[in-house]
Formats: structure tokens, sequence, C-alpha cells
């Protein structure tokens, strides 16, 4: 009986899911991702689109990362660490390009509002797990 209540302890633990990202910091995203899209001259998103790649950003990103990028805590560091970002992806070769919305916002500088800021800390974080999962597949 032990055995089987560990079992099942173990399975609910794996079973877990993570914690939704909070509204107001998916709404942040939302407006990042819309002000960019604008900027970049691309075409708009529908709203469930929007709603939908702003929440699985903030989903997949650490949120400690994202809201010291969205405060200005990072200063410089952050371009700094989209420009190595997409020199590492562009100096492995592993057949894939720096997403454009890293290179448009990285190109931006200082000129960033919070809300886009929060933006390219996840667009570095995607980049970067998008690069290593290249490059353990050419492996």
């Amino acid at each position: 009986m032990r055995r089987w209540l560990s079992l099942l302890l173990v399975v609910l633990a794996a079973c877990t899911q993570q914690q939704a990202p909070p509204d107001a910091l998916v709404a942040q995203m939302r407006v990042g991702l819309e002000r960019s899209l604008a900027a970049m001259g691309e075409a708009p998103m529908s709203r469930a689109a929007l709603d939908h790649l702003s929440a699985n950003l903030c989903w997949q990103s650490d949120a400690a990362s994202l809201a010291r990028a969205r405060d200005g805590a990072a200063g410089d560091g952050l371009a700094e660490r989209a420009r190595a970002t997409i020199r590492r992806i562009e100096g492995h070769g592993h057949g894939i390009r720096p997403p454009a919305m890293l290179t448009w916002l990285s190109a931006q500088g200082d000129g960033l509002v919070p809300e886009q800021r929060l933006l390219l800390e996840a667009c570095i974080q995607q980049a970067l797990k998008e690069e290593a999962a290249a490059g353990a597949a050419r492996r």
C-alpha cells in the first residue's frame, strides 16, 4: 500500500502544471508585441493570436528576468545580450536564423518602452532555447 501511495504522489507531482503567468504580465507582453509589430510594418495580428502568443512567451520565459528587463534593471546589458544571442545563432551554423523580432528589437537601442524590453527578454530566452535544440538535434 505504501508503495502505491508513493507512486501516486510521484505521478501527481509530475502532472502538476506550472502556474499560469500573471494577467498583467501577459497584457504588458501583448502591448510590446503590438507596438513592435506596428513599428516593423507588419500586418496586425488578431486579438486571439496576440493573446495566445503573449501568454506563450510569458509561460516559456523566466518571470524574474522578464520583470528585471521590463523595469530597466538589465540596463545596457539587455541590448548587449540580444546582440550576443544573434551572433551566437549566426555563428553556430545550425541552419537557423535569428528571429526578425529579436533582430529588430536589438537594433532599437535605448528607444524601447518597458513593454518592448519585456518582449526583448522573452525573445532572447526563446532564441537561446531554439538554438540549443537545433544544436542538440545535430549531435
